[in-house]
């Protein structure tokens, strides 16, 4: 079963299915939650960021393993909000995929252009529509979840990260806290899970998160969450819910599905030294759709997010055809 196939499983799956600390090397308790405090603060205060996000998701079905890879870079300027977002994605080391996305704030509202297919559209939305669309994107949100909802933080040694000399800070998102978490940060939209709820999480466990933090300023320079386990458990609890559902066809191929991967690494640069991201000109000549899409957002995000989840499902529709 390639990956593909895999990924089409599990949605299909997703679809059908009825849902109803201590401190090491040597610092005090004092000193490990100034750490995470001056982490929080100093997010907080960020106005400006590049990322680079690196999703890596590896799936098994009848006994093949298939892997996917989506790199993400991210220029954000906060106030007035500047955004540019490219993605691309592989499949098993061939490139399948390439997005791209311009948000420029309009007021009180933005304009998000968006490659899809062979051209580039625009639609105005206003701040939670944006979330809707793009919020696993905002790094500096995703990470305040993050850290807002870490314990049992263990303060490692100092590592080097893109030459800036860090403490190694491993912590845990406290089972009860993981479905909210994975919600809030949007981790699981690039495979197509946009209608996640808690309940569909039911049975996880704390799930490890890793932060590296500047030794000097105490600013995150990368963090990585290990989210494969809780994945799993999704797949796990459709599966258990289609058991006596006759009509469910793709039971038996769910059964069969394993998550071997789903981490997420993300390196910080350029902290409030991050420029505002000029849209070319070609860009900003778009197809206004905004009239179009009224009133169906959600599905606007879908139509714009031309990256993993879109281009994998539309590749599976193909093949099946």
């Amino acid at each position: 079963m390639n990956f593909k196939k895999i990924l089409a499983v599990i949605l299909a799956v997703f679809a059908v299915a009825p849902l109803t600390g201590c401190s090491s090397g040597g610092l005090s308790k004092a000193q490990l939650s100034d750490i995470l405090k001056t982490a929080s603060e100093k997010t907080a205060d960020e106005k400006s960021y590049t990322a680079a996000m690196d999703v890596d998701f590896v799936v098994k079905g009848e006994g093949k393993s298939s892997e996917a890879t989506v790199d993400t870079s991210i220029n954000s300027m906060e106030s007035p909000l500047n955004r540019h977002i490219k993605i691309s994605t592989k499949q098993s080391g061939k490139e399948t995929n390439n997005s791209e996305f311009y948000v420029d704030t309009q007021d009180k509202t933005q304009d998000v252009y968006f490659s899809y297919q062979d051209g580039w559209y625009k639609v105005n939305v206003n701040s939670d529509e944006l979330n809707s669309m793009l919020g696993q994107y905002d790094i500096k949100e995703v990470l305040n979840i993050l850290l807002t909802n870490s314990t049992n933080a263990t303060v490692g040694d100092k590592e080097d990260v893109n030459k800036t000399e860090c403490y190694k800070v491993d912590a845990v998102i406290p089972a009860d806290n993981v479905p909210k978490t994975i919600l809030s940060t949007g981790v699981f939209v690039v495979t197509g899970l946009v209608n996640l709820t808690e309940e569909h999480m039911s049975g996880v466990k704390d799930m490890p998160v890793t932060f590296w933090v500047n030794s000097k300023t105490g600013e995150v320079m990368k963090f990585a969450l290990d989210a494969g386990p809780v994945y799993q458990k999704i797949v796990d609890n459709a599966y258990e819910a289609l058991k006596n559902n006759k009509d469910a066809d793709v039971k038996e191929d769910a059964k069969n599905i394993s998550v071997g991967k789903f981490e997420i690494t993300t390196d910080i640069s350029e902290i409030n030294n991050t420029k505002k991201t000029e849209i070319p000109k070609d860009v900003l000549s778009a197809k206004d759709v905004t009239s179009a899409l009224s009133g169906e957002t959600g599905n606007s995000s879908s139509a714009s997010q031309s990256s993993a989840s879109s281009s994998q499902q539309s590749s599976e529709q193909t093949e099946n055809k």
